[in-house]
């Protein structure tokens, strides 16, 4: 893949999700606007546009399945080979279901949707002699469409890295990262989009009371593990996605009326009244929750982060209000309660490292972040439940976890030219108990998963193991 096919992904794929991200924030400011305007006529008006709404995102997740939710899943689903869906419907689909969302006033961000949009320019545009670049060209536009959405280059490539592709090759790396700056340039110096967050630290949280930051991690990660397990728990109930989309909207409704604060990807964090947070973070919880099983069209980064922000914030204000924490670190409270939210549910700390450093401003937070990260991520690994995105993937490729084992991941890795397993039959290789060769792509072509095929040094593999069988599977293969 060449330097200007990476540039122009990025060009291409960042001036799409900056468009969708201008729209998404108008939106959500404009129903605002709504909320506060005297004239019943108008929140009249919104109710029958919701109402709408409702039935055209039921319609779009009938007809183009690939576009509901974040979308991560999806992107992972067709670097494996197991999805194929059409890219423009994809993109529009998402586009129109996100925008939707976001006026109805969901708890849904607009990460996930831009990385999907991304990864479908970047198939879209891959040359059709040069199939065999695809994967790298979506990764790119993936990454592009991160950049784009949240104005932080280097986390659309640890994202890939870390949660995506799963290794790490400067093949893939460079051109990821290439698109990631092109696309933040763009949304930087070309459309002078505003930060996303305006959260104001005014000093750094002093090392001897880092122990808060321990604390704070533990509480964060088992409010992360939970809201996992529920997700997993609640999908094994028969009941129709439907009624969880009216549900959504119907509660985006009632709190319209009743609790405006609650509604849309982004909440004020400049209250520390304790009655306050409780109501909002309780209500922030479960609004999420049901909004996740509605398949409706958006990202959680911004509602996991409000919620472990807010979780952070009522620590923090615990802490002032014994007076054992100065008031001017409340909002280090805050990010940490972030950062340990996003490596909880997505076991991915050194993606929530740069992601919130990159966020916020402020490199010199990388120490207290990464503390919170990894202690936010042990916990939850010694607990049995899947994370998120894993737990979104072993549905497209149809199995079934138990909650009590430990979590499947994919993992994707290249035979090597001096590996011992290279002309060897698949039904011959040994391989660790309940590992799964899923699929196999030669020459940038998917091959048929049979137990007499032979494998051949360049064929890229893709197994579902244990997470601790990962390190062995890698050695196997190299």
């Amino acid at each position: 893949m060449s330097f200007l096919n990476s540039v122009v992904v990025g060009i291409v794929a960042g001036t799409l999700v900056i468009g969708l991200r201008f729209a998404f924030f108008a939106l959500n400011s404009f129903r605002q606007e709504i909320v506060v305007n005297p004239s019943i006529l108008y929140k009249i008006l919104w109710v029958v546009l919701v109402i709408g709404i409702v039935f055209l995102i039921t319609f779009l997740l009938k007809h183009h399945q690939a576009s509901k939710q974040s979308g991560e899943d999806q992107i992972q689903a067709q670097l494996l080979g197991l999805s194929k869906p059409n890219s423009f419907n994809v993109i529009v689909s998402k586009i129109i279901g996100t925008l939707g969302s976001v006026f109805g006033g969901l708890p849904l961000g607009h990460g996930g949707p831009s990385m999907q949009i991304g990864a479908h320019v970047g198939k879209v545009m891959t040359p059709k002699n040069r199939k065999d670049t695809e994967k790298t060209m979506m990764l790119s536009g993936q990454a592009a469409g991160f950049a784009g959405a949240f104005s932080t280059p280097l986390s659309g490539l640890i994202f890939n890295i870390e949660l995506v592709n799963r290794s790490f090759t400067l093949g893939m790396a460079l051109p990821a990262l290439t698109a990631s700056i092109i696309a933040d340039l763009l949304a930087r110096h070309v459309f002078s989009l505003p930060p996303l967050f305006n959260i104001v630290l005014d000093d750094l949280l002093p090392f001897d009371n880092y122990h808060y930051i321990i604390i704070l991690a533990i509480l964060v990660s088992l409010c992360g593990v939970f809201f996992n397990f529920i997700v997993q728990q609640s999908s094994r109930l028969k009941i129709n996605r439907q009624y969880y989309i009216w549900f959504s909207f119907g509660l985006a409704i009632l709190l319209f009326f009743v609790f405006p604060q609650a509604l849309g990807p982004i909440i004020d964090f400049g209250s520390n009244n304790i009655a306050l947070i409780i109501s909002l973070l309780i209500l922030r919880y479960v609004f999420t929750l049901t909004t996740y099983q509605s398949n409706a069209m958006g990202g959680l980064f911004l509602p996991l982060m409000m919620i472990g922000g807010l979780i952070g914030q009522l620590f923090g204000s615990l802490l002032i209000h014994f007076e054992w924490m100065d008031m001017i670190y409340i909002n280090n409270m805050v990010v940490f309660g972030m950062a340990a939210m996003l490596s909880a549910t997505l076991k991915s700390p050194l993606f929530a490292i740069v992601f919130i450093a990159e966020i916020t401003g402020a490199p010199l937070l990388v120490l207290p972040l990464a503390i919170s990260s990894l202690i936010s991520t042990m916990i939850a690994s010694n607990i049995e439940v899947l994370p998120l995105y894993s737990y979104q993937l072993s549905q497209v490729v149809g199995i079934r976890p138990e909650v009590n084992t430990m979590d499947r991941v994919v993992t994707q890795v290249y035979l090597s030219l001096d590996s011992d397993l290279h002309q060897m039959r698949i039904m011959d290789i040994k391989l660790p108990a309940g590992v799964l060769i899923i699929s196999i792509y030669r020459y940038g072509k998917e091959i048929n998963v049979d137990g007499k095929v032979r494998l051949q040094a360049g064929d890229l593999v893709s197994l579902v193991s244990r997470e601790d069988q990962q390190y062995l599977i890698t050695q196997m293969f190299h």
